[in-house]
């Protein structure tokens, strides 16, 4: 639930100011270009390899990552030119998803002249329906329904239907997408915590509220490191998104706490509620202020960046941080022992109650739209389809078959139970490469792939440790309380989008001014709610609940 950039909405005004033809929003529609070609004459049947009898050139639209090398002479983009025949000029639009937005409003703004022949980048509904409206990009419906082919099997591999989480309220799909299954990455309950201090407390996991904070009072009270070093049983930064800068798992044991999903869930009612109107909210941020008062989370927690946390990581070779909610590999340099010596907890319940995981498992999202200018739409439409099967969707996370992925020795387990392991990945994520796309196009993977390379005694520190939490954490997950991607009209979307954003300014306030005692949970609590109501919480739920039910 983006809102609509307001550099955006200036530009129209702009152009609308300069006598540009382009409506503004709920104007007239435009028909997308015409093929030029007649492409049944290139193209070779439906789900053959290569897509184009003949070489083909196409422009695309990239995010560029500093992570691929050259994407010219990427093996991806070797391996994709060969299957397909398309020969790919790469067009770059900034370094991130918001960047490239922006850049391509801007061309959307002038007519969409200048637009490659695909957008390889996200959008969001209300944008897409908008765009596709005016013929900026083009309806993919019709090859939708009967030129999918090569992601046929990932897509039904998928536990539930991608594509009402892409359609457009009216009815039209306009992109393709990226969708992940991955239990490492589902469960957002994280909390990073020092395995050589707990070690050396003579402490197990802990499984309760109550339990926790002992550990970290046994975090605290531990022998001083010998430079003298201050040290932190608990410090995090103030991160920059809703689901990062929440504590989920110190929430969840009160109200069921999951920032993919904006704080929203299904109550008991099965009603979509937000967790941060509830009464478990207030629960748990009394019990978080508590340990704030206690000195065990510390204060700087809420006011730091990540980079003055990891400043504090670094003020001595050993450890002065026992546990934290951002991700420890970050703070330390290449080979730095330290970033392995981490251990994720499990999901923590309220003692006497259950403990409750807080997954994200239905992760969609639009990723590539076919603009008006392309001369091939059906010849992209289906490169597109190919980046969408097994074979690239591997390559895009894990690399080349054989290279980056070997074949597994004889009798290695996965850490999931019911799923056997087909390779063994050994190039690192995050470090720069030339083999893949990021994950910057659109891909499936499902938990066949995932758990798949999931191997038991081949991988160390924190993505061993991620994968034994997830596992350990797995029969805690309450699907039925998650809300997952929600689409809504141009409409819905204007009408929520300034409520939301002074909504989420608000409660992300409010939350550190309850637990450093700024405000009062006792006296102020109702007050905070009412504030709320005033801002248009009720507006906003109702609105959620109806686009929620349409895609139902």
């Amino acid at each position: 639930m983006k809102k609509i950039d307001l550099r955006f909405l200036g530009c129209l005004l702009l152009v609308s100011l300069l006598g540009v033809g382009f409506p503004v929003f709920g104007g007239g529609r435009q028909q997308a270009s015409a093929p030029a070609v007649n492409e049944a004459a290139i193209l070779n049947p439906v789900g053959q390899i290569p897509i184009a009898k003949e070489k083909i050139t196409m422009k695309i639209g990239m995010v560029r990552s500093s992570q691929i090398e050259n994407f010219d002479t990427n093996y991806l983009t070797r391996e994709l030119e060969k299957d397909s025949n398309i020969h790919l000029e790469f067009v770059f639009y900034g370094s991130s998803d918001t960047e490239a937005k922006q850049k391509i409003e801007l061309e959307f703004a002038a007519g969409g002249g200048d637009l490659p022949d695909i957008l390889n980048m996200a959008f969001d509904a209300a944008s897409t329906q908008y765009y596709g409206e005016q013929g900026l990009i083009i309806q993919l419906d019709d090859y939708v329904n009967n030129k999918i082919s090569y992601s046929k099997a990932s897509i039904d591999e998928l536990g539930y239907d991608p594509w009402k989480y892409i359609k457009s309220p009216n009815g039209h799909i306009y992109t393709l997408f990226h969708a992940q299954e991955e239990y490492a990455s589902d469960i957002s309950t994280r909390l990073y915590t020092n395995k050589a201090w707990m070690k050396e407390t003579g402490k197990g996991m802990p499984t309760t509220t109550d339990e926790f904070v002992e550990l970290l009072r046994a975090f605290k009270n531990r022998k001083f490191n010998t430079d003298g070093t201050k040290e932190y049983a608990f410090i995090a930064d103030k991160g920059t998104t809703l689901g990062y800068r929440f504590f989920n798992a110190l929430i969840t044991p009160f109200v069921y706490a999951n920032g993919t999903d904006n704080y929203l869930y299904k109550d008991e009612r099965g009603q979509i509620s937000a967790a941060y109107a509830s009464e478990g909210w207030r629960k748990a941020l009394v019990w978080i202020r508590g340990m704030v008062d206690e000195g065990l989370i510390d204060p700087l927690s809420f006011t730091q960046d990540a980079e003055q946390l990891k400043a504090i990581a670094n003020s001595t070779k050993g450890y002065c941080i026992g546990m934290s909610t951002n991700y420890p590999v970050s703070w330390y340099g290449a080979n730095d022992p330290r970033a392995a010596d981490w251990v994720l907890l499990e999901p923590l319940a309220v003692p006497g109650g259950k403990r409750v995981g807080s997954f994200s498992t239905i992760r969609v999202s639009s990723r590539y739209a076919i603009s008006k200018n392309c001369k091939y739409p059906e010849a992209a439409f289906r490169l597109g389809d190919m980046l969408m099967n097994e074979k690239y969707s591997m390559i895009t996370r894990y690399g080349e078959e054989g290279v980056d992925r070997i074949p597994p020795p004889p009798g290695t387990k996965s850490f999931y139970s019911g799923y056997e392991i087909s390779s063994i990945p050994t190039l690192p994520w995050a470090t720069p490469n030339n083999k893949r796309w990021e994950q910057n196009q659109p891909h499936i993977l499902t938990y066949r792939m995932t758990a798949g390379v999931a191997a038991v005694g081949r991988v160390k520190g924190l993505e061993e440790w991620s994968n034994v939490m997830a596992a350990a954490s797995l029969p805690f997950k309450e699907p039925e309380r998650e809300i997952g991607p929600i689409n809504y009209t141009t409409g819905e979307f204007e009408n929520i989008s300034e409520i939301k954003a002074n909504i989420d300014t608000y409660f992300v306030e409010c939350f550190t001014r309850f637990v450093i005692r700024d405000m009062s949970l006792e006296n102020d609590w109702d007050k905070y709610i009412r504030e709320l109501k005033a801002m248009g919480l009720d507006t906003y739920i109702n609105t959620v609940r109806t686009a929620y039910a349409r895609m139902k």
